[in-house]
């Protein structure tokens, strides 16, 4: 194998594995950005039921799960690295299983998200929400539900999931679980620019907020519904979130493909240094050799013998006078 093969497969899965470890430094700091974004993760818990037993809004545990990705892919990169300069097939295997192992965990969280929502407590039906508000909003023990809500009508500029009218039949109001003179929360109303708060709301006109005739309240009380902004607002965090599951998988691709291209060439560079080349010598040449080497002339040792008898024989003593061949073995 060419030097220039073995320099361009370290360098492609060097490449992947660096970026695989952005990758997962990036994660790992979303994961806590996203933890420590209080509103967002509130809000989140809008897209439960109310009879769901989870403890925490869902975007708590999706940050968690981020972090622990981002710890998981660092991680692998860590070891990808390590990889590209050990040469070893261990190495390279196990940094395989890991990068197929995040890729898997990573299609399958797609998946559940898409086919099935129920099973992470995420509110399937469209028209159950107008009854979670009935029947969560505050009411005691639904205090996260409560102020999610609250929290989307100030700052969505929004009241009731479809309208003001949702709080008619609600507990809250057939309980008077809040203030006698409310008719819709006061988060529902117009609030000061100066100071917009959800957990303590000061609306700019809180008696006119309170009318029952949409044309007495008008530029005081929102009058549009809080479900279809929740929607957008879930859908922008739900394309974010598939956007980021294309990119790594798209890395992870890469990085299978720079494992397998190295192993490929590591499987080829270790078969060509364990295998000799025999090429053919002729003979001749190498008797040639070996003759030069001993300094043996290549000339019939039969012209240059010397036989005992011709010593003595006259054609020794006088060849001019024997112009015929003599046989010296006659």
């Amino acid at each position: 194998m060419s030097c220039k093969s073995i320099f361009s497969s370290k360098v492609l899965l060097g490449f992947f594995n660096v970026v695989f470890l952005v990758c997962g430094l990036v994660l790992l700091i979303l994961g806590f950005f996203i933890l420590c974004d209080s509103p967002r993760i509130l809000l989140s818990r809008l897209l439960t039921s109310s009879t769901s037993e989870s403890p925490q809004p869902p975007f708590y545990y999706a940050a968690l799960a981020i972090v622990g990705a981002g710890i998981f892919m660092a991680a692998s990169g860590a070891i990808g690295c390590w990889a590209t300069y050990s040469r070893g097939y261990c190495v390279l295997t196990f940094y395989f299983l890991m990068v197929l192992i995040a890729m898997v965990s990573q299609g399958a969280a797609c998946v559940v998200v898409v086919a099935w929502p129920g099973c992470i407590g995420l509110q399937g039906a469209r028209g159950g929400a107008v009854g979670v508000l009935q029947a969560a909003y505050g009411v005691p023990g639904q205090e996260q539900f409560t102020a999610a809500m609250d929290l989307a009508q100030t700052t969505f500029e929004c009241c009731g999931m479809t309208d003001g009218r949702n709080y008619d039949m609600s507990l809250w109001q057939l309980r008077r679980l809040g203030p006698r003179d409310l008719i819709v929360p006061l988060t529902c109303c117009v609030q000061n620019i100066d100071n917009v708060s959800y957990l303590d709301p000061k609306p700019i006109n809180e008696t006119i907020c309170q009318e029952l005739l949409p044309e007495h309240f008008t530029s005081f009380r929102h009058r549009q519904g809080c479900l279809t902004k929740v929607e957008i607002w879930y859908q922008q965090q739900y394309i974010g979130f598939l956007a980021i599951i294309l990119i790594l998988a798209l890395i992870e691709f890469g990085v299978l493909f720079s494992v397998i291209y190295s192993c490929m060439r590591l499987k080829k560079q270790r078969n060509e240094s364990g295998s000799f080349v025999i090429k053919p010598i002729n003979n001749k040449i190498n008797e040639n050799h070996y003759h030069n080497k001993l300094g043996i002339s290549e000339r019939n040792p039969a012209d240059s013998y010397i036989y005992p008898d011709s010593f003595y024989s006259p054609r020794s003593k006088n060849p001019q006078s024997y112009t015929t061949k003599h046989d010296d073995f006659a």
